[in-house]
């Protein structure tokens, strides 16, 4: 059963119930997904350059929520991600805040995502910085998870990140290869430290214990590719 296919069968129950919590993208999110590859979408006329056979070919919405018109493009995504990863072990880490947050997180996500890529970035990077750990400045990509697997709102940060640096002063690449990448009360504590910082300087009354953010799956060291022994 497709998505859309829900929406047209409970989309009324669903605003009933959820109608003062949806914010103006949920509603262009619904439409898109309701029109993808409908009438109301428009239609391509399609030849074919070898035999002359035309056809009329259904538009996508090309909405980044639609499962069906973007999966092609996902699949691209991958493949260009793929030539990218570094003959180095990988590592992810998983970002989540307290739930005395939510709240806010709800009501001002623009800010607050932002704040959550700045405050996570700046706490990686000094870590990395260390000698101790990486020794140099690191690459990663961060994605951000708006909602659980249960579709409740929690945000969270998947970051991954590989067993290597650069030394910018030197101008060398160095890798580690040991199974662990950074202590995690001190990544947690810089990052709990910069966040707050950002939502306070973005005008956000935070409430008195706002809670510990937590960093989940630091030590999880997995390899994307076989590792390979520098030459």
């Amino acid at each position: 059963m497709k998505i859309a296919d829900l929406f047209q069968e409970f989309l009324s129950n669903f605003l009933k119930k959820y109608q003062t919590r949806l914010l103006p993208s949920h509603y262009r999110a619904i439409h898109a997904i309701l029109t993808c590859r409908t009438p109301e979408a428009g239609a391509l006329l399609v030849t074919c350059p070898a035999c002359q056979r035309m056809e009329m070919c259904p538009c996508s919405c090309g909405h980044r929520n639609c499962p069906v018109c973007q999966n092609y493009e996902t699949g691209v995504w991958l493949d260009r991600q793929i030539l990218k990863l570094l003959p180095v072990a990988y590592f992810l880490i998983t970002i989540t805040i307290p739930a005395s947050l939510r709240s806010i997180a709800w009501q001002h996500q623009r800010l607050f995502y932002d704040a959550m890529f700045d405050a996570s970035a700046e706490a990686i990077r000094e870590q990395a910085r260390d000698e101790r750990f990486l020794g140099g400045e690191p690459g990663f990509t961060t994605v951000l998870h708006t909602h659980s697997r249960r579709l409740g709102f929690h945000p969270h940060l998947d970051i991954l990140i590989p067993a290597g640096a650069i030394d910018v002063k030197n101008r060398f690449w160095k890798r580690k290869d040991w199974h662990f990448l950074f202590p995690e009360p001190a990544l947690a504590g810089g990052f709990d430290k910069a966040l707050l910082a950002r939502l306070q300087k973005g005008g956000i009354e935070l409430p008195l214990v706002p809670g510990k953010c937590e960093i989940i799956d630091v030590l999880a060291r997995f390899y994307v590719q076989s590792p390979r022994k520098p030459a």
